[in-house]
Order: structure tokens, then C-alpha cells, then sequence
């Protein structure tokens, strides 16, 4: 049962442990497990069958509630004690566990370190990354997950400068967590520099931090999971049936998905489309998030 998980998870804490270090790793944990409800029937449909079998009547002692279960339980086709431990099957702690996908205590270690870095970049205004390899993989992760960027490369070393979450008024929530996304792409690049300014509250009010990570240091005691760039992925329902639409229209103009990095002079653009006819090119960029600041860089670029 998850409630029996739990209980040992808090003998570690009452042990002396920090146990916001528990309770890290037993959440990562928990991401590894698969919990279902066990029971003979379905859990709502087992309460009301009970309630309808009490009718208006209170069942007040150990011979009114046996009556009432027995009833139930011939109405279900279950015996009693399935039909009690269905009851309440479908409540957190009562959830069994079907399946745990094991991990050795180094792996959990740089996922917990990893998740860390990412609940501080959730509280970022802004998030700088160079690297020196696979900025291109970079570059396409961050239009994949809709980011507000601007993107350079210097002698072979390209840097990407990304609005943080805290940079806008509104959706800040669904925008950190494609931040965070990003992270686990650029700890595959060989080469990397990673510089966020974190805003942290605290009795004296709010200061701005600068986080400072790198390939060398951070590269060791991280792992690189979760969501990775797909390579021919749309970035979104909108680009997908655009595509869809204009093929159909036989224009004659041949539509390219993600052409080749556009390099004039240190800005990097990747347009989300390429159209070509007769020698003559087009190209289209279509906005995930964005502010009225980001839409004119775009249109100065």
C-alpha cells in the first residue's frame, strides 16, 4: 500500500534526516512507481451501493452494519470483506503498487540534483546558455517548447539568452516548466555555460541571485532525462495543421520544415518554415509565448 511507503519514508525522517532531502528522492521515486487501486468492485459504486442498502436508517451498532454490508454485498455479488476492502480503495494511501522501474543511488542523486536546478529556474527572470556543441539541438529545443530567445554564435561558440518565467505577467506556470524542460538538452552538449538570475524572497524581501553551472562542474552531478528535442516534431498543433493546409492548397511553392539556421553576422534565427519557388525564398516564424518587447526584437532581427 502507498500509505505503507509513506509511514517508512517518515521513519527516515524522524531519524534525524533533512527531510526535505527524503522527501525529494522518495518523490522521484514515486515518479518511478505505478499505483493502482485493488478491488472486486468500483470503489464509488461500492459506497452507494452501501448508502442505498442503509436507507434513511443510521446504522448505530455492529449488528446494523453487518445487516447493511451483508445486503450490499449480495446486491454486488461480493463477499463482505471485498466489498470493505473496495470501499475505499481508490483513496491514495490505499493504492497497491503494480510496478517500480529501479534506479541506482548515483542515477537518483544527479536526477535529484537535476530537479533542483530546475525548481530554481522556475523562479529565474532570465536564463543564459552557451556551448560550444549541439547548439543547433539546443537552439530547436528551445522553439520547441515555445520560449521568448535571442540567439548568437561567436567563433564557433553559440549563446542563447531566454526570458525567464518571472519576465512575465501572466502564464508564468506552464512557461517555467518549458524552462525547465530545456535543461536536460543542453547537459548533453559537451561543452556548456549555464548563468540565470533567480529571484529568492526572504524576511528582508525579494534579491536577485545569479546561478552559475558549467560542464565541468555540474556536468558530473547531473543527469540529463526527460524531455529531449525531436528531431521533425512540430512544436505545436498550430505549425502542424498549418503544414497540413498549405500542402493541400498546390501552390506550387515547395514548403521545407525547420530549413538550415539563418546567420547574419552573430544573430542566429530558425525560422519554423521554409518556402521556395523559382529560386525565390520565404520564410515564416510562428510565436509560442511572447511579449510586445520579444515581437519587436524579432521584427529589428
Amino acid at each position: 500500500r502507498k500509505g505503507d511507503l509513506t509511514a517508512e519514508v517518515r521513519q527516515y525522517e524522524e531519524a534525524g534526516f533533512d527531510y526535505r532531502f527524503i522527501r525529494g528522492l522518495s518523490t522521484l521515486l514515486e515518479r518511478r512507481c505505478r499505483f493502482e487501486a485493488e478491488a472486486a468492485v468500483d470503489p464509488l459504486t461500492a459506497r452507494r451501493t452501501v448508502y442505498e442498502a442503509a436507507g434513511t436508517g443510521l446504522t448505530v451498532t455492529g449488528e446494523d452494519r453487518a445487516r447493511v454490508l451483508g445486503s450490499a454485498a449480495g446486491r454486488l455479488g461480493v463477499s463482505v470483506e471485498e466489498l470493505e476492502r473496495s470501499m475505499y480503495a481508490d483513496l491514495e494511501d490505499e493504492l497497491v503498487l503494480r510496478e517500480f522501474r529501479p534506479v541506482n543511488p548515483e542515477a537518483l542523486l544527479k536526477q535529484y540534483n537535476l530537479s533542483l536546478t530546475q525548481t530554481l529556474l522556475f523562479r529565474s527572470t532570465r536564463l543564459e546558455v552557451r556551448a560550444r556543441s549541439r547548439w543547433k539541438t539546443i537552439l530547436r529545443q528551445v522553439k520547441y517548447l515555445g520560449l521568448i530567445y535571442s540567439a548568437e554564435v561567436d567563433r564557433g561558440q553559440f549563446s542563447v539568452a531566454v526570458d525567464g518565467p518571472l519576465s512575465l505577467f501572466r502564464l508564468t506556470q506552464r512557461y517555467g516548466t518549458s524552462v525547465a524542460e530545456l535543461l536536460p538538452t543542453i547537459l548533453e552538449a559537451e561543452d556548456w555555460e549555464v548563468r540565470a538570475d533567480v529571484v529568492r524572497g526572504g524576511t528582508t524581501g525579494k534579491r536577485v541571485l545569479q546561478l552559475r553551472l558549467s560542464s565541468a562542474e555540474a556536468g558530473r552531478v547531473m543527469r540529463p532525462w526527460g524531455p529531449a528535442a525531436v528531431e521533425g516534431a512540430f512544436d505545436s498543433g498550430v505549425e502542424e495543421r498549418f503544414s497540413r493546409r498549405f500542402e493541400a492548397l498546390g501552390s506550387g511553392w515547395r514548403l521545407t520544415r525547420e530549413p538550415e539556421p539563418l546567420v547574419v553576422g552573430k544573430h542566429v534565427m530558425v525560422p519554423d518554415f521554409g518556402f521556395e519557388r523559382d529560386g525565390e525564398r520565404v520564410y515564416l516564424e510562428i510565436v509560442g509565448f511572447w511579449t510586445r518587447e520579444y515581437l519587436e526584437r524579432k521584427i529589428q532581427k
